[in-house]
């Protein structure tokens, strides 16, 4: 087995907990990762009808572990070359100490 794929496994090792603490069928986890390490909680899909002020039927696991890491620095940007966008206030290396 090669590096690469032991750091894989050690990793997804730290998801398969989360994955049966979903409250959805299919359950699926996901964390952020910094130089082959969890930064922050391991979070799962979960079944949600508010978010942020706004309506939603379910959040995906890689969505809320991006908002439970970066919390209330996370913004809304309408209508951005065309697009609405989610946005980091700041540089997130100054304001996150990993």
């Amino acid at each position: 087995m090669t590096q690469t794929s032991k750091k894989f496994l050690s990793l997804a090792q730290n998801l398969i907990p989360a994955v049966s603490t979903s409250n959805i069928n299919i359950g699926v986890a996901a964390a952020i990762v910094r130089n082959g390490k969890i930064i922050g909680k391991v979070s799962q899909n979960t079944e949600r009808t508010h978010c942020h002020g706004m309506n939603c039927s379910s959040v995906h696991a890689e969505v809320n572990a991006v908002v439970s890491h970066f919390g209330k620095h996370l913004y809304y940007n309408k209508k951005i070359e065309g697009y609405s966008t989610w946005g980091i206030k700041g540089p997130p290396w100054v304001q996150f100490k990993y």
